[in-house]
Parts: C-alpha cells; structure tokens; sequence
C-alpha cells in the first residue's frame, strides 16, 4: 500500500530542490503517481532540457 500519490508540481518541487521539497522527500518511498502527473513531470524536465540523471 501506498503512503501517499504525489502530484506533478509536489514531485517537480523535490526535483527541482524547492522550497518544501523536504517534505515531498519523507514520502517518496512508497509514494505512487499517476500517468497523468507523471507525464506532467516529463514534459517540464524534457522542456527545461534536464539532463535524464538529474
């Protein structure tokens, strides 16, 4: 079971080390997200040219 599902801006917050990402962070294992979000996530990293290794 999950212990939460992330939405495209909670996940691009830790990418991108913003403010709050330490929260986002306690929750990623276990966390799940949907296609949608997910593709979200994709289309900002591919957008800002974000190297695929972070």
């Amino acid at each position: 079971m999950s212990n939460a599902v992330l939405d495209a801006s909670a996940l691009l917050a830790l990418l991108n080390e913003e403010t709050g990402s330490e929260k986002v962070e306690r929750y990623i294992p276990g966390a799940i997200i949907n296609a949608v979000n997910l593709s979200q996530v994709i289309g900002k990293l591919a957008e800002s040219e974000m190297p695929a290794g972070g």
